[in-house]
């Protein structure tokens, strides 16, 4: 699970619906989805409708599964809710890209995964409301809300308090330096933290060197949060 933001912002390679080793199956339609392996253990569903999602439930193995957004297909809250019906024993990381239509609603719906303990969101329409949830809903040890801009200091502080965390990954757009280095500090067991600086407002160098005072592996990205063009977070296109 480390190098969660490079994942999220730069991508994975994708094979097609035949599965390989530690590489996402990925799933369009519902041929694709009956024609591949029950034992697939890490899924791409980006691109599946909807009403194809009550199919994914063979997947009974199955711990990871990833939701990027691609062209007129999006993460929204109701596939939230629709996922998190199936019953999927062993599903532990669930991660969003370009995540625009995923609110607080979406996350609260994944209530019922109770092996949940890594969630990636970036690019969503959430709060600090969802933060919260996260907090005290899992014991998750790794989050990214990357350029989700509903994300304040306040949210970042409740995850960052919990006892199983181990990584954190979040944006500088609401934040200034100083707010940086009072959330760095407040860090109870994160041991590895990405931090997402589109608008180069960080001491890089300082940051870093804060991070080996604490015995902690900071990185700060400048290139990958160039504004996107799906950068807007607040549920439209």
């Amino acid at each position: 699970m480390k190098r969660l933001l490079i994942a999220l912002l730069a991508g994975i390679p994708i094979l097609l619906a035949v599965g390989c080793g530690n590489y996402p199956v990925y799933l369009s339609t519902r041929w694709d989805v009956r024609s591949s392996g029950a034992s697939n253990k890490i899924l791409d569903i980006g691109d599946l409708p909807i009403e194809d999602y009550p199919l994914l439930v063979k997947f009974n193995k199955v711990v990871n599964v990833r939701l990027p957004s691609r062209e007129d297909h999006f993460a929204t809250d109701d596939k939230l809710k629709v996922l998190a019906t199936l019953g999927l024993p062993n599903l532990g990381t669930l991660t969003m890209e370009n995540a625009r239509r995923v609110t607080d609603e979406g996350i609260r719906a994944l209530a019922p995964i109770q092996s949940l303990n890594f969630i990636g969101i970036e690019g969503a329409a959430i709060t600090d409301a969802a933060c919260e949830f996260m907090a005290s809903h899992w014991h998750l040890t790794a989050v990214s809300v990357v350029n989700c801009s509903g994300v304040t200091l306040k949210g970042l502080q409740t995850l960052a308090k919990s006892g199983n965390l181990k990584e954190l990954d979040f944006s500088t757009d609401n934040l200034t330096q100083k707010e940086v280095f009072d959330l760095l500090a407040s860090f109870k067991s994160i041991k590895w933290c990405g931090i997402d600086d589109p608008q180069h407002k960080l001491d890089a160098d300082a940051i870093k060197a804060k991070g080996t005072e604490r015995g902690m592996y900071f990185s700060v990205y400048t290139n990958l949060g160039t504004p996107r063009k799906y950068g807007m977070t607040n549920g439209n296109q």
